[in-house]
């Protein structure tokens, strides 16, 4: 199933004046010493944890490669799997010595190629990482979801960096599918995976060769791209040989990693490994490598998932990385895949959901919504979620997620109907009446019947012609957003909370009486019916942007509560003026429901 969240992103990287820690230089053999035909060793895990060597020879140095100076070593692998293989995924990182001197580290490479030539990033370059700063206030991911799929196959004989494999333990295969399709653009590469393994067989600090997690999800599901150590030093390291997402400045859980065996591929084959334990954070992520520091902590969301049904109830405890753009959007892959475990990805359902997320500083919001249909699964994940895109990717301010909870319940049976028809008592009334209103709506394979409610008019109703329309949540917020259009861009995080803990749920019927007098928006609330003189000297005398003139202005406005999610609108016109009792509404001009089957009797 395909899911979508579209966030902005922003790039913040604090403190670029800070200087970097001091670091010792290891035992280095520059670029410009390298000339075909030198032979070395490469050191990198094929299987557990134990470090392996492999055979390297130097086949030439291909200036500005990667970018303006940034050369790339060519090399040929040989050795243990790789004599079966035309390289590894996973081995990024992998330190390659000549005469025991470090030159670089395995990081590219040719899709398709027939034996295992590959491209290693200078260590030169890579060290310039540890003299990089680490100060951020949170990670943030640089890069869109949207990106166009790269299919393997236009790929053939194309220079790329190694794909990353991310191994993912507790998600859905269909989600698994989908992240793959979302993030293969971002050389990031999604494999089905189990836990982690045993601890007490993995202990020993991380060393030049040892696999390395950066881990993007923890708990009862797990996310981490598996990739190797270069080089140490103290409690800092480097690995990979190139960015994970290149996002600079960072704060990413670093773990130790098991690899199970080396899966392979005619394309290119990966290391198919899990996290251990959290060793540390990464805190660079450049186009040289990531960099870490061992034994830092990371903090993350912690992100709740209750999924109820007929057949089963079960909840979900993980914890997310904190970035506006991949928080999220990990968070609602978790989700479905815990709601699609034992559910099917498609079919007759009604699924109720609650989403509760504490923002430090702000008062909880909590919303609770309904959706039904064939396709309500994707819709409720999609709409429990949301919310947390919204406040996380906010432009207005650096918030901190204290905690997520996302509960949603399947019901096996379509509860929709669309609204049909809408009639009144009477055509004209007095300011202050009380207004019958008759909806007629068509549940799902069942008769139309009606919904009886009522409004009350204002008593300081002053127009004579007013509009009355009755709509489902999603048709109302079409309308309202094109009639006051400032009130749903937020300008704030505080408003951003309040807009998104007011939106009508689905199953709620909207009423509304509305005149043609204009109004306005005041620092987000709304001012109906505002003379022409107040609302010059409201424009003329506020700062620009705290004001927003509003086309029409609602005079009242109810929501009643159904058992049904609602689709579609109505419109009747009321004349308010001297009322005439026993007046019935009705009349070729306005759209009127089919008489539900209580009235069909009368």
């Amino acid at each position: 199933m395909h899911f979508r969240i579209v966030l902005s992103v922003v790039a913040t990287i604090l403190t670029a004046a800070i200087p970097g820690p001091a670091i010792s230089q290891p035992d280095i053999l520059p670029v410009d010493a390298l000339t075909r035909g030198m032979k070395g060793i490469g050191r990198t895990v094929f299987h557990g944890t134990k470090i392996d060597t492999f055979g390297v020879e130097i086949l030439g140095v291909q200036k500005n490669a990667a970018g303006a100076r940034a050369d790339l070593i060519l090399t040929r692998l040989s050795g243990g799997p790789l004599d079966r293989t035309n390289g590894i995924l996973g081995m990024s990182g992998s330190p390659v010595y000549i005469d025991g001197k470090l030159i670089g580290a395995v990081a590219w490479g040719y899709a398709f190629s027939k034996e295992a030539l590959m491209l290693l990033t200078p260590i030169e370059e890579m060290l310039e990482i540890l003299e990089r700063p680490d100060t951020v206030s949170e990670p943030q991911l640089g890069f869109s979801l949207e990106g166009d799929r790269v299919e393997p196959a236009l790929e053939a004989g194309a220079l790329k960096r190694l794909v990353t494999p991310v191994i993912a333990s507790g998600f859905a295969p269909s989600v698994i599918d989908d992240l793959r399709q979302r993030l293969s653009p971002h050389r990031l590469m999604p494999v089905q995976g189990g836990g982690g393994s045993d601890t007490g067989l993995l202990a020993g600090p991380l060393e030049p060769g040892s696999a390395v997690g950066v881990q993007l999800v923890r708990g009862d599901m797990s996310m981490t791209g598996i990739g190797t150590v270069t080089y140490v030093d103290e409690d800092r390291l480097i690995a990979f040989g190139h960015p994970m997402m290149n996002v600079g400045t960072t704060s990413l859980p670093m773990t130790s990693a098991f690899i199970h065996d080396v899966i392979p591929s005619q394309v290119l084959s990966f290391k198919y490994g899990s996290a251990v334990r959290p060793v540390g954070a990464i805190t660079q992520d450049r186009a040289p490598g990531v960099g870490g520091v061992i034994g830092r902590t990371v903090d993350m969301i912690p992100v709740s998932i209750d999924v109820r049904s007929v057949s089963r109830s079960e909840s979900f405890e993980i914890e997310v990385v904190r970035d506006r753009n991949f928080g999220p959007f990990l968070t609602q892959a978790a989700v479905l895949s815990a709601l699609i475990g034992s559910e099917q990805a498609m079919g007759d359902v009604t699924v109720r959901t609650r989403t509760r997320v504490v923002v430090e500083g702000y008062d909880p919001l909590e919303m609770t919504n309904v959706y039904a249909g064939p396709v309500a699964l994707g819709e409720g994940v999609g709409g429990v979620t949301r919310p947390l895109g919204f406040v996380m990717s906010n432009p207005y301010e650096d918030v901190r997620v204290e905690t997520a909870f996302f509960e949603l319940e399947v019901v096996e049976k379509i509860q929709a109907a669309k609204i049909e028809g809408v009639r009144l008592d009477r055509a004209r009334f007095a300011a202050g009446d009380e207004v019958e209103v008759r909806v007629v709506v068509r549940p799902y394979l069942e008769a139309s019947r009606e919904i009886v409610t009522s409004l009350k008019l204002p008593e300081f109703a002053e127009e004579k012609a007013l509009t009355l329309r009755v709509s489902s949540a999603t048709d109302h917020n079409a309308a309202d957003a094109k009639r006051v259009p400032a009130e749903y861009r937020p300008w704030s995080v505080r408003h951003l909370l309040r807009k998104l803990g007011e939106l009508p749920r689905n199953d709620e019927l909207v009423i509304e009486l509305s005149g043609q007098k204009k109004g306005a928006t005041i620092g987000g609330r709304e001012m109906s019916a505002l003379p022409p003189s107040v609302q010059a000297a409201l424009q003329m005398g506020l700062e620009s942007g705290t004001v927003a003139t509003v086309g029409s202005s609602v005079l009242s406005h109810e929501r009643v509560q159904t058992d049904y999610v609602l689709s579609g609108s109505q419109t009747v016109f009321l004349h308010v003026g001297d009322s005439q009792k026993g007046l019935r509404f009705g009349g070729p001009q306005r759209r009127t429901g089919r008489p539900s089957q209580e009235s069909e009797g009368r």
